[in-house]
């Protein structure tokens, strides 16, 4: 058999890149450089990658790695994440191989519904607070989102200057001070 085309329009262009059709995901060079470490524990990223994250109904990040579903007493626990890329976006975001995800921005994640209610209140979020278990020990990722443009690590091509690479001003001459008087001088 063969498969029909698809009907209906070509779909419209993504505000994500200008060469990337809607629902493509984000290239993890672009994510990358769209991603700034502020801390061990604090990170800045553009809304250009959550956006891209729902795109692609979160497989562009998923790829990176395998996530498991842990269970503790009776009760799923989180999702452990396994087989992480080390040049993976959520590498760069702070995550490590075995790290148990429990919540983020306080919805849980351990039971799928709970998981699947998460990932649909996230979608708008300027601020993600990833609480994790790293090594029996709880920590939190906090992952400030900020407007697309603010970050991007990728190198400039020659010829082309950033704000920060402008030399800076030449330093501004003392103001002339009055001579100071001399005792006993009227």
């Amino acid at each position: 058999y063969k498969q029909a085309p698809p009907c209906g329009p070509d779909p419209a262009p993504s505000a994500l890149s200008p060469s990337q059709p809607s629902g493509a995901s984000l290239s993890d060079e672009d994510a990358i450089a769209s991603i700034e470490r502020v801390s061990d524990d604090h990170y800045r990223m553009e809304s250009r990658v959550l956006a891209a994250v729902y795109d692609a109904g979160g497989r562009g990040v998923l790829r990176s790695m395998r996530v498991i579903p842990v269970t503790a007493n009776g009760k799923r626990k989180g999702l452990r994440l396994m087989r992480m890329r080390p040049e993976g976006v959520a590498a760069h975001l702070g995550l490590m191989n075995g790290d148990i995800v429990e919540s983020v921005n306080g919805y849980e994640v351990g039971e799928p519904d709970k998981a699947l209610e998460t990932y649909a209140k996230l979608r708008d979020a300027r601020r993600l607070d990833v609480l994790i278990e790293r090594r029996g020990n709880p920590s939190t990722i906090d992952i400030d989102v900020v407007p697309d443009g603010t970050i991007d690590k990728r190198p400039k091509p020659a010829g082309s200057a950033s704000p920060s690479a402008l030399p800076a001003p030449p330093p501004r001459p003392a103001p002339a001070s009055p001579s100071p008087m001399r005792p006993g001088t009227p």
